[in-house]
């Protein structure tokens, strides 16, 4: 049992291995003037050997904590009793300053590194209720050492000289063996793997770091204090009987500091990591008073100021550690002293023959491991819960990959009966269930920290597509990072959960929310933005027209990055359609699971991105419609060959297109959309700028149904111009073209004939242009050049007589044939259009 009987036998013998271990290192001092004085040698090379002594002991607590896990601490502790006397045996022998650094520095120094671990490693499986007392009260040990060995070191070299000491300090450390024989850990034994010994996580910690700084500084500070103690009294001019009073002062405030603190953080009754900072600050300030003073009572003060600071702080120092890194040993101890502990004791119970004493269908191992996992699912839930604050993904999956692979052994040792499944399946695996939330917040949050390390490369160029390196767009290698990180967390939450429907519903509103900062954070923020004339609509198109060359267009890098993003965005929506589908495979019944919005969010980027690629190429046309607008075409008076703004707007097309349908030959059905898109956009562009161009002469009309004309031939092979292969361009497309472009050839058709009469002018305006309006009909009259007295009764006319028949809902029947004869007549008497359309066929 813990807190009685042996376990303050134990105490005793740790607080006697304790004393020993640090008065014979703190108290070495004692032996510089002696050595300095029998070698001839400098104060530097005698303080060496101390030196040495104190660095490998603190080295060796690495070896000493493995050595404890793997052997146990009473056999780790007697063995270092024998190789710190072994030290002090060579050193009798000593012939050099070098000597002594190698037989005492490192030989003994490594023997009291190995005490000094497993002489507070051991008092945890004695210790519950009063482990923190019993780790203080151990290291009280270390302080009375030091107030002990100081008169006897110097009776022992006045009497027997300084190698008799040696020989005599031999056996006395031999009696950590002595003390070690009497410790047991109950943790120990057992195979272990080289991986389960070292424990490495806590150096990823800065606390830890910041720590293990603390300790060296104070531990460098202490040991040259303590050390050189002998060396400064004398150099102040003080005796020798004096220096044994500094020296005993020092020992007692050190003795009555530890006890003090184990007390005080026994009862809780100040914060440890307050009273270890404050033990620190008074460590340093005496050390600094203690070498500015040069007579003996400030000195003295100064110095017991000093150990009553060392003496807190290392009382303190123990639950310092445990108050900030408790957790992790907790779970490690789940994970690996105590269920390691029951397999044990499982073991020997049925090896012992102790199974025998009960009728075999009891099956006692059955029942003693049942009782055991429902305790130990009981108490890890309370811990969990009552340290809920403390609790992180990366304990909660360290003590549930433990739990998983102790409950695999249960299984394959207690089968489940009549094929059902193993009672012990999940028995203690449930009680993480309840604090699964932990790892869902840790994937939310690690997911955050990853769209900002996409959007942060994306903007240093890290991940920024690059031109030269492929002639196809291609998804973001972002898009895949993110989704192969959704995958990873899906298979890693089905191992950890027993509940696999549950966790998967609970994280995917975080894949969801992680998909749409994604899409705005990665994607739409770096879409390149453009400010052309289709942004900003047709009431924008005269200012942007009259503004050339300050309308931003986009370079060869910023297209391919346009189309990059639209290939990611169009990858991304069908891939969450494919994450969406899965998931419901797996979860029935969710609600949750539904990824519709963030699909449409992805394909919404994708139709931004192709509008992006459209207006560019609408404001590579804008120069050469505004060349359009500047001319008089009035003036013109013979047809000639196309006009130069034609071939302006070919050239663009030809340059940009090709590339952009390059860029996209992965994504075939987004450069048809562009296409049909740039058409659309563009040919309204056109039929606004030709009701610009005004007046407009009979020749001029037949010049611009040239330059039409022209225009559409090319536009119909758009979508295969400069291409290799020659294919038949989309139905819609051709529709559309068609459509836009024929409107256009009939209003120049109606501006190059004659108004002979109003209302066969006026039923051939409705018959070439059915779904025109007043609006149009009039913008028609003023680039005939039509007087505003003379436009009104034929817009009267065009309302009364088309407009309020359509109204009427008047057959088509009877209106093709009230047109008829009025259009005959037209075609008969303009001789003039035939003329140019055979002109236009011979040109082209």
């Amino acid at each position: 049992m813990k807190d009685v009987g042996w376990s303050w036998l134990v105490l005793g013998a740790s607080f006697i291995v304790n004393g020993i271990v640090f008065g014979q290192l703190l108290c070495f001092g004692i032996y510089l003037v002696v050595l300095r004085d029998h070698f001839d040698a400098s104060r530097s090379e005698v303080a060496f050997i101390g030196s040495v002594a104190y660095g490998t002991k603190c080295l060796t607590g690495f070896v000493a904590s493995v050595a404890c896990r793997k052997f146990g601490c009473r056999p780790v502790l007697m063995l270092s009793g024998v190789v710190t006397a072994a030290g002090f045996l060579l050193s009798f022998h000593a012939a050099s300053i070098t000597h002594l650094v190698l037989s005492y520095g490192l030989l003994s120094g490594f023997g009291f590194g190995l005490a000094f671990t497993p002489s507070l490693a051991v008092l945890p499986d004695y210790f519950e209720r009063w482990k923190y007392f019993a780790t203080a009260f151990a290291t009280v040990g270390a302080a009375c050492g030091t107030f002990v060995f100081q008169p006897i070191f110097y009776y022992l070299i006045e009497t027997f000289t300084w190698r008799g000491s040696m020989l005599i300090n031999a056996g006395i450390v031999l009696q950590i063996t002595v003390c070690g024989s009497l410790m047991k850990s109950h943790s120990s034994g057992g195979p272990v793997s080289f991986r389960d010994l070292l424990e490495t996580s806590l150096f990823t910690e800065a606390k830890m770091w910041l720590m293990l700084g603390n300790c060296a500084c104070w531990g460098a500070a202490v040991y040259s204090t303590f050390s050189m103690l002998n060396l400064l009294v004398l150099d102040i001019g003080l005796t020798r009987a004096e220096s044994a009073q500094i020296a005993s002062a020092v020992g007692l405030a050190n003795v009555f500091g530890r006890t003090s603190a184990s007390f005080l953080g026994q009862a809780n009754l100040i914060s440890r990591p307050l009273y270890y900072t404050l033990a620190s600050f008074a460590l340093s300030i005496g050390a600094l008073a203690a070498s500015a003073f040069k007579v003996l009572v400030p000195t003295m003060i100064a110095l017991v100021v000093f150990g009553l600071g060392f003496g807190s702080m290392m009382s303190q120092l123990a639950g310092v550690l445990i108050h900030l890194f408790s957790v992790k040993r907790l779970v490690n101890a789940l994970g690996y002293c105590v269920y390691r502990w029951f397999v044990t004791k499982l073991t020997e119970f049925e090896r012992s023959g102790t199974s025998n004493l009960f009728p075999t269908d009891w099956e006692m191992g059955r029942r003693l491991t049942n009782d055991f996992c429902i305790t130990t699912r009981e108490m890890l839930d309370r811990l969990m819960t009552k340290r809920a604050a403390e609790l992180d993904s990366k304990l909660l999956t360290h003590a549930i990959n433990h739990t998983a692979m102790f409950e695999a052994l249960l299984c394959k040792r207690f089968p489940g009966k009549d094929g059902q499944k193993s009672q012990f399946e999940g028995l203690v695996w449930r009680a993480f269930e309840r604090h699964m939330h932990v790892f869902v917040a840790a994937q939310d949050k690690n997911m955050t920290v990853f769209l900002e390390q996409c959007a942060n490369r994306i903007r240093s160029g890290e991940d920024r597509p690059v031109r030269e390196t492929s002639a196809q767009a291609y998804p973001l290698p972002s898009s895949g990072d993110m989704f192969v990180f959704f995958k990873r967390t899906i298979r890693e939450a089905t191992k950890l959960s027993t509940n696999s429907q549950k966790i998967l519903a609970d994280l995917a509103p975080v894949f969801k929310k992680c998909l749409r900062g994604y899409a705005h954070g990665c994607l739409t923020a770096f879409l390149p933005k453009l400010s052309g004339s289709s942004v900003q609509g047709t009431a924008g198109l005269l200012q942007s027209l009259l503004k050339e060359g300050e309308v931003p267009r986009l370079n060869k890098d910023e297209q391919f990055l346009t189309c990059c993003i639209l290939a990611t965005a169009d990858w991304c929506a069908e891939t969450t359609q494919q994450l969406q589908d899965k998931l419901r495979e797996k979860v029935s019944d969710a609600p949750a699971l539904d990824m519709s919005t963030e699909t449409d969010l992805f394909y919404t980027i994708s139709s931004s991105a192709l509008t992006t690629l459209a207006t560019d190429l609408e404001i590579g046309c804008d120069a050469a419609l505004q060349t359009m607008t500047k001319i008089n075409w009035s003036t013109i008076e013979n047809v000639g060959d196309e006009s130069a703004y034609v071939a302006s707007i070919r050239n663009h097309l030809k340059i940009n297109v090709p590339l952009l349908r390059d860029f996209l030959a992965d994504r075939r059905k987004y450069f048809g959309h562009l296409c049909l898109k740039f058409a659309t956009t563009f040919m309204s562009k056109y039929g606004g700028t030709l009701f610009r161009c005004r007046p407009i002469s009979v020749s001029g009309a037949e010049q611009l149904l040239l330059d039409t004309h022209a225009l559409k031939t090319f536009l119909l092979n758009l979508p295969s111009v400069e291409s290799a292969v020659s294919a038949k361009p989309p139905t819609a497309y051709v529709k559309v073209v068609n459509k836009a472009m024929t409107k256009a050839e009939m209003i120049l058709k109606i501006v190059m004939s004659d108004i002979e009469s109003s209302e066969s002018f006026v039923l051939n305006y409705a018959k070439l242009l059915p779904e025109s309006d007043a609006s149009e009909f009039q913008k028609v009259l003023e680039m005939k050049a039509v007087r505003r007295s003379d436009q009104t009764p034929l817009i009267e006319m065009y309302r009364s007589r088309v407009e309020r028949t359509k109204s009427a809902a008047a057959t088509p029947q009877r209106s093709d044939q009230n047109l008829a004869g009025p259009l005959m007549s037209l075609a008969s008497e303009d001789s003039r259009i035939r003329k140019l359309e055979r002109l236009v066929k011979k040109k082209l």
